[in-house]
């Protein structure tokens, strides 16, 4: 594999934080179809924008640009490219979320949802809100975090029965972080049970292309690819971002 052309076609590539101006343009000028956006609030608490990190947990800069997540789901869908929200928000906001894209009249084959799984706070999908995307969006991707399941987490012999029950609340796949421990295992064993797997976490070409080798449905990466001509920022995460000359 040489370039972004030589991929194979089986997989989706997603483009990883698509979280500020620069990184949002880049991403429409590139040949990746999924560009993936951190939904989240603004200081005030009164607007959705696309940022990874909360401002609790990391203070807006005097030079930083808010993008805000209506104008972002614009240009992505004007550029007839597909959506990947990954919710760092819930309760209401995903309400306010999902009028936006219904305004947009997306096919849902365009959509895919990712949060956290959890219950009284501890996660920002329950199951719920499972549910009620499997049914107001069929075709759409349902994902969450497979360490974000308590069953896995734990590593104890409910894990088979919960992934299932979770599946037919209405979770279609399931993200796996680069950085688990023996990832290759995991998307084996999600294969082997029936299941979707999507790996995320992936910052550079080498781990890309590893990540390539090991056939998941889903690869969301930074695309932080010089040598192909991709120059993805990544998700601005702890307030790091790829540089480069």
């Amino acid at each position: 594999i040489r370039s972004y052309a030589d991929l194979p076609a089986g997989i989706q590539y997603v483009w990883h934080g698509v979280n500020d101006p620069v990184n949002l343009r880049r991403f429409l000028a590139s040949p990746v179809p999924w560009g993936e956006m951190d939904v989240n609030v603004d200081p005030a608490g009164m607007r959705l924008i696309v940022r990874h990190d909360t401002f609790a947990d990391r203070a807006r800069t005097p030079d930083e640009t808010l993008l805000f997540l209506a104008d972002a789901l614009d240009d992505v869908v004007a550029a007839g490219k597909s959506i990947k929200l990954d919710f760092k928000v819930g309760t209401h906001w995903i309400e306010e979320t999902l009028a936006m894209i219904d305004q947009m009249k997306l096919p849902p084959g365009r959509l895919w949802f990712n949060g956290d799984y959890g219950h009284d706070g501890r996660g920002v999908f329950d199951d719920a809100w499972i549910a009620a995307l499997a049914q107001r969006y069929p075709g759409a991707v349902i994902q969450v975090p497979l360490n974000s399941v308590p069953a896995w987490r734990e590593n104890d012999g409910a894990v088979q029965p919960e992934l299932a029950r979770l599946t037919r609340l209405g979770i279609n796949r399931w993200s796996v972080g680069w950085h688990y421990p023996e990832p290759a295992q995991n998307v084996a064993q999600l294969r082997g049970w029936g299941y979707a797997a999507n790996i995320y976490g992936v910052t550079d070409l080498d781990e890309f292309l590893a990540a390539v080798a090991m056939d998941p449905r889903a690869v969301t990466a930074d695309f932080n690819f010089p040598s192909w001509g991709l120059y993805g920022r990544g998700s601005g995460y702890e307030g790091r971002w790829h540089v480069f000359d």
